[in-house]
Formats: C-alpha cells, structure tokens, sequence
C-alpha cells in the first residue's frame, strides 16, 4: 500500500447516511462536512483488512505519497456536533466488521 503514512477519515455509508438523516432533522442550513470525527492513518485501516481472520497476510506498507498528497486530511465537524446528536464513529470498528460480513458471505456462496 502506497502513502500509508497519509491520514484521512473515513467513515461508513451507515454513519453518513445517520449522520444525513440528524441534519434533516434540525432547522439549520448551509454545507456541512461529515466524516466519522476519527482520522487514521491508511496503514492502520489496511492492516485491519490483512488481520481479518482468514485472509492471507498479503500487505506490504509504504510512505511514497504523490508530491502534492496532503498529509492530513478531516472534515471540520464542529458545527455537525454543535448542532446534531451526531457521535464519531470508529472506523476501525465499522470497517472490520463489514469485512467480517463480506467473508462470511463469499464462504457463503463458495459453499452453496
């Protein structure tokens, strides 16, 4: 994995679609950003895909960012937590057990 030093948050569809579905739910107005309120690094995230269990140990990190790759790069959530009962969500968490749905279903279907 290239870049695995970068940061950047990630959040689920769920946590978005959640997240939507708070704003809507209050009377005020302009753009928001969203995201899960918790950057990680790309290594991180990839290594819980490589430590799911049975997967092969496939991952091989690296730090060569392109030139103008933004170390750190959020969402400013402020304004979503000052105005919504919004909660950060822990990609880590959300990420590991979508993998954990999506092995469960491929050996489904290898063994139909």
């Amino acid at each position: 994995m290239r870049a695995a030093e970068l940061i950047r948050d990630f959040a689920s569809t769920a946590h978005v679609a959640l997240c939507l579905v708070n704003l809507l739910d209050t009377k005020i107005q302009g753009a928001f950003d969203i995201g899960s309120g918790q950057s990680r690094r790309l290594g991180e995230l990839a290594r819980i895909v490589a430590n799911a269990p049975d997967t092969p140990t496939l991952i091989h990190l690296s730090h060569k960012p392109n030139p103008d790759d933004p170390p750190h790069m959020a969402p400013e959530l402020r304004r979503v937590f000052q105005s919504t009962t919004f909660a950060p969500e822990m990609p880590e968490v959300a990420l590991l057990s979508h993998v954990q749905r999506e092995l469960t279903a491929l050996r489904n279907v290898e063994n139909s």
